[in-house]
């Protein structure tokens, strides 16, 4: 029997690699000849897929979406002259205090940028998905070092500010005039974790404020100021910004490709081929995949809709276990649905995992 497990990351939980090595029992099991490949689709555990002997990987000092002291860990490959970082590592970490949404914001980010161009790097690789915010990129703006005027033309910056969403509707005018010649020069290559656009019926907002919380009456309100950014954007560039991935980091996306030269990528797609996934489904028997939440977006675009696809394709056997679904039903595969209602400790989660994947490998073995 040949076993692939693919996990992608359960967000702010496990790594795709720690849930690919929580199974490394497996290896010991005589009559299973188990791979485990690391997928990410750009929510998480990019790092572990790009890290090899060329790379350093490097702890920094920033500030997360809340304006609280946090650390980033950012990837630089001198060889390729490419850095790589994660939206996610810079939110930091939701608290009982915080408890509005539109107060987050991607200063951090920026921070991080201005730390990568430091290495005098070609290209920064970019994972946006896993984000808090939905600051359309103004708090990363700000760190960066751009200029906000209102309809007054009035400077909106200062160097207490610290500009999150509720600060959107009152930017009329952006200038880009002192951001620094280095960071120019960069390729900016984004990694999405989802197809979003900025605005509309497939927009940031429309699709992830459930999931964001954010309540109907900003809901409203964000929307008309995400149309509002998209004019500002379109009127000083000649970009279009009616496509998909400019939704996703709560908008992050959107600002990054109006400041810089961005080539903007299909996370699952391109770390898929990377990882050589097809070729691995097409040769083993059953494939164990999963994340830590199953619902509408996994079929935006995210990693596990192209783990269903190959395995639909090859007429694979399909374990997806999660910690929570929300459909009751998809289109291929066996969805195992640990139902969640809390976070579990490691340990636990650990134990119930093997016992699924157990059954999985007992009741295949009955099978053959």
């Amino acid at each position: 029997m040949k076993l692939l497990v693919i996990f992608m990351p359960f967000k702010n939980f496990m790594s795709s690699k720690e849930l690919n090595n929580s199974l490394n029992y497996l290896n010991d099991l005589r009559h299973v000849k188990t791979t485990k490949i690391p997928y990410s689709d750009g929510g998480g555990s990019l790092l572990e897929i790009f890290n090899d002997k060329n790379t350093l990987i490097k702890k920094i000092k920033i500030l997360d979406c809340f304006n609280r002291k946090n650390f980033c860990q950012i990837l630089i490959n001198k060889k390729k002259k490419f850095g790589l970082f994660e939206l996610k590592d810079t939110m930091g970490q939701i608290k009982g205090i915080d408890k509005d949404p539109l107060k987050r914001s991607s200063y951090g980010v920026g921070q991080v940028i201005i730390k990568l161009s430091e290495y005098n790097l070609k290209k920064i690789y970019i994972g946006t998905g896993g984000s808090i915010n939905t600051d359309c990129g103004i708090g990363m703006a700000h760190a960066l070092g751009l200029k906000f005027y209102d309809k007054k033309n009035n400077l909106l910056n200062k160097s207490q500010t610290f500009f999150h969403a509720r600060y959107l509707d009152e930017i009329k005018k952006i200038d880009n005039f002192n951001l620094k010649k280095k960071l120019k020069k960069i390729q900016f290559c984004l990694i999405s974790d989802s197809s979003v656009r900025l605005c509309g019926k497939n927009g940031q907002i429309n699709v992830f404020s459930k999931q964001k919380k954010i309540i109907k009456k900003d809901q409203k309100n964000l929307s008309k100021s995400f149309e509002k950014m998209k004019k500002i954007f379109e009127l000083n560039s000649n970009k279009n910004f009616n496509i998909p991935y400019l939704g996703s980091g709560g908008g992050v996306s959107s600002m990054i490709y109006f400041i810089f030269k961005s080539n903007l990528i299909d996370g699952a797609k391109f770390i898929f081929k990377k990882q050589q996934l097809s070729y691995q489904i097409k040769k083993n028997d059953i494939i164990i995949s999963g994340e830590g939440i199953i619902d509408k977006t996994t079929f935006k675009g995210k990693g596990l809709s192209k783990i269903i696809a190959a395995s639909k394709k090859y007429k694979k056997k399909l374990y997806l276990i999660t910690g929570k679904s929300r459909l009751k039903k998809i289109k291929y595969g066996n969805v195992i649905d640990l139902n969640y209602k809390k976070i579990p400790s490691k340990v636990n989660f650990i134990e119930t995992l093997k016992k699924k994947v157990n059954s999985i490998v007992i009741a295949n073995e009955k099978k053959n």
